[in-house]
């Protein structure tokens, strides 16, 4: 009887293991219809974390924002910061150290996320570097910014060659790809900060939903 009960409890601990585990997977779909399992990141923290839209020197928090959506015309530029303050204004690289300082921003990196439909099939990718852009580019072309340190004395996006464990993402630009006007769903943009040595450990996110003009 001990030894049934023993078998029993076993069973039961790693149902509930792996029922956990199932939690940080989820399936993303790309345009080939190929399916892979990719590790879901799950906020375990509250750093407060903010993306702006720079308007003549004047940032203001973005949670939502319209958009033609036009082929290879900009839907949006966002900066993100470690607040969510509805309204900054200043240089932004004072900005930057200002909220890292509050916050003892240390060993932790900036990352984002796109969420959107392409003829009802969800896509989720999640973008820590450049390279993770060139899966989604037929539909959303994805440049990332370093404005704390510039890469070789000049202002332009960062290249999967110019990325270092030293860049900081700290801005982004959305264009329309090819595919644009197959999206059938509102864009939404997660911008995340996690952990150096854990990416599946967020400490903090903020999300921005672009709607296309127009869409009820």
């Amino acid at each position: 009887m001990k030894h049934l009960k023993f078998i029993l409890c076993t069973i039961l601990f790693i149902t509930v293991l792996l029922g956990c585990a199932s939690e940080n997977f989820k399936t993303k779909q790309i345009k080939n219809n190929s399916k892979e399992k990719v590790v879901e990141p799950r906020v375990e923290e509250s750093i407060p974390l903010g993306l702006y839209q720079n308007i003549k020197g004047t940032r203001n928090l973005t949670p939502t924002y319209t958009s033609n959506l036009i082929m290879y015309k900009d839907i949006i530029s966002l900066e993100v910061f470690y607040t969510n303050n509805s309204t900054l204004t200043g240089n932004q690289l004072e900005l930057w150290n200002q909220y890292q300082n509050e916050q003892n921003i240390k060993d932790k990196k900036i990352g984002y996320m796109l969420d959107y439909k392409i003829e009802d099939k969800e896509i989720k990718q999640i973008i820590l570097s450049p390279s993770d852009t060139e899966k989604i580019t037929d539909d959303i072309i994805v440049y990332l910014y370093d404005d704390i340190i510039p890469h070789n004395g000049r202002y332009s996006h960062i290249t999967k060659e110019e990325y270092n464990e030293n860049t900081t993402l700290s801005s982004i630009k959305l264009v329309s790809g090819t595919n644009i006007d197959k999206i059938s769903s509102p864009i939404t943009l997660t911008a995340f900060v996690y952990a150096e040595n854990n990416p599946s450990k967020l400490l903090g996110t903020y999300q921005t939903k672009i709607q296309r003009e127009n869409e009820k």
